[in-house]
């Protein structure tokens, strides 16, 4: 019988994590969680507050609880007067005691959960100094690391990645990998002005691909991101969800695009033609034809490409995979187009476009599939990619 193997949740980190933990000599320049002049809390960074007020709305996320809430109580704790972070730490228990947590995966039904973490989804970019991010990262992942270990084979543990300095990536994936983390999570986007197939990042992806882990590109929930100047920053006269709605429904795949297309066109997937890369959290309807499309510029537009020596979908169908959500109803059709060995699935758990009865859901709309691929969906995929056999 497969495993049924969600391939990206999440979890929330304790306020004093980084406090408590990092390093003496950057003590002082720890994440902290703050309030701002009117109560609100929000996540301050090697002694900053952050640069954008929007920030703030990303310690909601850190305070979602998703699945056990209706729209109205979601909308509360997405409201800057919403709960506190640790109000919402108490409220769901699963996000930070993997005791807790594997409960909720009995209950769900679900065999093998892949974790992902959840500040580090955006204090990456407020942090400037690359020694100081890759020891923020190192505290998150010994945490991480640890909070898996009472349960091996159900909670996997991904490390936080950060790129500031590649050779502190390529010391920290070493590092991170030996003490159990089976894969890297990097943001989707390049955040320091170098795509992501520029030769600067080789080492990384050598390490990567000479190690075996998947480096798996996630949405950050940015403090600057495309469109961003034209929604409601938050304040105290304005509703600022209208922001997450934006973001959720369309500026989270520009960056999964931007990233994706920047390590295609530069020819890190020649380079390295046994790295594994994962899109996550963008769903996957939009895959068969910004596929087609990088196909056809490159076929009209070679010449500007000379390093990419396959057509795109080539290098997906070599290397990549992609995650779709439980509730998707197009993934018959996609699995067609791109192959059901190319896809996972991912509950997001605790965030608030989480459910219940997910793999449920799951398996009624992986019905028109055959029996095989069915399974490779579910948890065949992940198990091989994240080497959890």
């Amino acid at each position: 019988m497969y495993k049924i193997v969600d391939a990206d949740s999440h979890v929330l980190e304790p306020a004093n994590l980084w406090e408590e933990n990092l390093e003496p000599k950057y003590r002082d320049r720890a994440i902290h969680l703050r309030k701002d002049e009117h109560g609100r809390e929000y996540v301050e960074i090697d002694g900053r507050k952050p640069e954008r007020s929007y920030f703030l709305v990303n310690g909601m996320l850190a305070r979602d609880v998703g699945v056990s809430l209706d729209a109205k109580e979601r909308q509360h704790y997405m409201s800057p007067d919403g709960p506190t972070y640790e109000e919402g730490l108490k409220r769901c228990a699963a996000a930070h005691d993997p005791h807790e947590r594997v409960k909720v995966l009995d209950r769900e039904g679900i065999d093998v959960s892949v974790l992902y973490n959840n500040w580090g989804l955006s204090w990456e970019e407020e942090c400037h100094d690359p020694k100081l991010a890759a020891a923020y990262a190192r505290v998150y992942n010994n945490w991480v690391i640890d909070f898996c270990k009472p349960y091996p084979n159900r909670l996997i543990p991904i490390a936080h990645i950060p790129l500031h300095d590649v050779e502190e990536g390529v010391k920290e994936l070493r590092r991170a990998v030996k003490l159990g983390a089976k894969g890297a999570h990097i943001s989707a986007e390049p955040l320091h002005g170098i795509a992501y197939g520029d030769p600067y990042y080789d080492p990384f992806w050598a390490e990567a691909q000479g190690l075996d882990v998947p480096v798996t590109l996630h949405p950050r929930g940015p403090v600057k991101f495309m469109g961003g100047d034209l929604y409601p920053e938050v304040n105290p006269d304005v509703d600022p969800t209208i922001t997450w709605w934006m973001y959720g429904v369309g500026l989270q795949l520009f960056e999964m695009v931007v990233g994706f297309a920047s390590l295609i066109t530069r020819g890190a997937l020649d380079r390295f033609p046994r790295l594994k890369v994962v899109l996550l959290e963008t769903g996957i309807a939009w895959l068969p034809y910004y596929l087609h499309r990088m196909d056809s510029f490159k076929k009209h537009l070679s010449w500007s490409v000379p390093s990419m020596r396959l057509l795109p979908s080539e290098y997906f169908q070599r290397q990549c995979w992609i995650s779709m959500e439980p509730d998707d109803t197009t993934v018959s059709d996609i699995a067609h187009l791109v192959g059901a060995d190319r896809i996972l699935w991912a509950a997001d758990y605790p965030h608030s476009d989480a459910g219940i009865g997910v793999v449920t859901e799951l398996k009624e709309n992986l019905e028109s599939l055959r029996i095989e691929d069915q399974a490779k969906v579910i948890g065949e995929n992940a198990m091989k990619i994240y080497r959890l056999a």
